[in-house]
């Protein structure tokens, strides 16, 4: 008689979240027509961006555009940092202490201590779901909510496949904005290209300010990180695309010299004639093993 009495499995997810509170962006972290070769790795970055837009706006008030821009901006910010340690797939070791987004510079600092300001706790979850957070072929990057720390148990055991042992870690994170703004006063913000000129040159501070404090050993790892990137990049590209990077080195090299002082053109000729000289002097070195070698094989 007992094996004929239903146990009872408790709540589940569909007990505990409501879905009609959650919110949806156009796509996921999977859509490879939008994120290509990053498609479906981006999930940690994601996150990040999502935990430090909520120091900007608070996510009670956040909508489905707000999430779509929260997918772009952590696509770059995984992009910068997978280029960095020549990963696929991050880890929360791999994120740096400072991270520039949405035009400003913060400071991260992990820790174990979670908490909720009204009680209710925000999922961000970048990956294709449906409404109540279940993985779904069609689904799209959500923002959903739970009402206490044992639904969100509850949340994270459902939406995990039975028997699949996924590894995870569940980590605080403090953030905190530097005093360090890198948001361009004049810069046209209203325009698409007005956002992107803005991006560009808070990376371009940013990167200046982090070489600024490297040591030696991470500056040689840095410049062969990029002329490894480089390389594996070129290899692959087109026919067009190859035609596109030359055209688009000899105008920046141009437009470079046409800027520069008589100085600076001084070094850089100085600099070009030591180059040439130094290739003639191991042309010349070159020939003259080859010549000796064909002596002594005469």
């Amino acid at each position: 008689m007992a094996n004929d009495v239903e146990e009872n499995p408790g709540p589940t997810i569909y007990d505990v979240v409501d879905p009609t509170k959650t919110i949806c962006a156009d796509f996921s972290q999977g859509n490879a027509k939008k994120f290509r070769q990053n498609a479906g790795k981006q999930c940690l970055a994601m996150s990040l961006t999502a935990i430090i837009y909520d120091h900007i706006t608070n996510v009670n008030g956040w909508d489905s555009e707000l999430l779509n821009d929260i997918l772009c901006t952590g696509n770059n910010l995984y992009s910068f940092i997978s280029n960095s340690v020549k990963k696929s797939y991050l880890l929360l070791t791999d994120v740096p202490e400072m991270v520039s987004v949405f035009y400003h510079i913060y400071h991260l600092q992990f820790g174990d201590h979670l908490q909720t300001s009204d009680g209710t706790f925000k999922i961000f979850d970048s990956h294709s779901r449906d409404l109540y957070g279940m993985p779904h072929p069609l689904g799209k990057c959500i923002l959903a909510s739970v009402e206490s720390i044992e639904d969100l148990v509850i949340y994270f055991q459902s939406t995990i496949p039975r028997g699949n042992e996924t590894p995870f870690e569940v980590k605080g994170l403090a953030v905190q904005e530097t005093n360090f703004n890198i948001t361009q006063i004049d810069a046209p913000t209203s325009s698409q290209s007005g956002k992107k000129h803005v991006t560009l040159e808070s990376d371009r501070k940013y990167r200046k300010m982090k070489r600024a404090v490297e040591n030696e050993t991470e500056k040689q790892t840095r410049l062969e990180n990029m002329r490894d990137y480089k390389k594996a990049k070129q290899a692959v590209e087109s026919q067009t695309e190859r035609q596109t990077r030359i055209e688009n080195d000899k105008k920046y090299r141009n437009k470079k010299r046409a800027q520069e002082t008589v100085i600076e053109k001084q070094t850089r000729l100085a600099s070009a004639n030591e180059y040439k000289r130094k290739r003639r002097s191991s042309s010349s070195n070159l020939g003259d093993y080859l010549n000796k070698f064909d002596i002594l094989n005469g």
